[in-house]
């Protein structure tokens, strides 16, 4: 069964489970390869727990929405909250020890494309995921492997 594109998730970090599910959902229905897993679970991890605490305040009454996109070059996931927006350039340097924002830090450097939409609360990752399917790289490694044992039997033939 297909994911669902969006969900709402009540504003906890209690609630990262669902979030996880999400992510693990889309990966087993379009047979996403493993490799790029690590990424995006914890760039959306990251994103969900940053709109938990910093936009919506640790507010319980309120939502984060996930929302998704695929295709077979990338995967688009955005994340957004119920609070009042941050601008990028509060990024600061996330070596600081006081600093809050390395959790954007950390979703940008996980993220092949990410942009901050300040004025909507949310934060659109982008990941690449145009390799070879796993099933599918052994589909072609067994076709080769018998194309050259076929090559080889002729060539023996002969």
């Amino acid at each position: 069964m297909k994911p669902r594109e969006r969900i709402n998730i009540a504003s906890s970090k209690e609630n990262i489970v669902e979030v996880e599910n999400f992510v693990q959902d889309i990966f087993d229905f379009y047979r996403i390869e493993r490799d790029f897993f690590g990424n995006i679970i914890l760039a959306t991890t990251e994103a969900f727990e940053n709109s938990v605490v910093h936009g919506n305040k640790n507010n319980t009454s309120k939502f984060v929405s996930l929302f998704y996109e695929y295709n077979p070059e990338k995967l688009i996931i955005e994340v957004k909250d119920e609070g009042d927006g941050f601008s990028e350039s509060d990024i600061n340097d996330p070596t600081l020890s006081d600093n809050d924002k390395k959790g954007l830090f950390l979703i940008k450097m996980l993220s092949d494309n990410v942009a901050f939409h300040e004025d909507e609360a949310m934060v659109s990752m982008s990941f690449k995921v145009n390799c070879i399917h796993s099933d599918e790289y052994h589909r072609r490694i067994k076709l080769l492997n018998i194309y050259f044992d076929k090559v080889k039997q002729k060539v023996e033939n002969e």
